[in-house]
């Protein structure tokens, strides 16, 4: 009885994931800033922006086949022609979100942690907005427990987590932080860590949630 408790709550779960979190991340996948001396972009940047455009319309959409089928073919460029840039950042996020709701969890994973690494680069006026490194986090947490690589789920929503408490509270997606909580008490449940899951309820309370 209690197994068959634990799959439901865990399809409610991911039934919430699949209505809140495709239509979210990308609407706010930007730079933190807009310098006012920075130079004009290239003939190449325009061309990649828009392909980005068009295919952040398509993931509103949910056709994330056509989400990665415009951006594949770009990434190479991208990561050639503006290295360092949020540009490629954002192609990276944007096709690990649509690589997990392809059920492409490896990709996904690729992905996602290449997009953090290209953000540790940034400058402080390209950095990836606050809710889009939460966005990678999450999508690379939830693609590890698709695989049942639990340790690395955990340190993945902890590491969403932590740039919630740090980020203003309006930056953040609140229906998609609660749904974090929910699965970071999930994973550790299934590790056995009991005390751990204790303290992330008390988090999950202070940050606004009940558990």
């Amino acid at each position: 009885m209690a197994v068959w408790f634990f799959m439901v709550i865990e399809m409610k779960l991911n039934e919430k994931l699949l209505s809140c979190l495709c239509l979210i991340v990308f609407s706010t996948n930007a730079t933190v800033a807009d310098a006012a001396d920075r130079p004009k972009p290239t003939e190449f940047y325009i061309k990649a922006n828009g392909v980005l455009n068009e295919a952040r319309e398509a993931y509103k959409k949910r056709d994330y086949a056509k989400t990665e089928a415009l951006l594949k073919p770009l990434l190479a460029d991208v990561r050639k022609n503006e290295p360092g840039k949020a540009i490629f950042g954002k192609y990276l996020g944007l096709l690990a979100a649509s690589s997990y709701f392809e059920k492409k969890y490896k990709d996904c994973i690729t992905y996602a942690e290449e997009a953090l690494k290209v953000d540790q680069s940034l400058l402080p006026d390209e950095k990836l907005s606050d809710n889009a490194v939460f966005g990678n986090h999450s999508y690379a947490a939830l693609s590890y427990k698709e695989l049942e690589k639990l340790p690395e789920a955990t340190k993945h929503f902890e590491s969403a987590v932590a740039v919630a408490d740090k980020a203003p509270k309006e930056s953040i997606n609140k229906p998609w932080l609660r749904i974090c909580y929910e699965q970071l008490i999930i994973v550790l449940r299934r590790q056995g860590k009991t005390e751990e899951v204790k303290k992330t309820k008390e988090h999950m309370q202070k940050a606004g949630f009940t558990s």
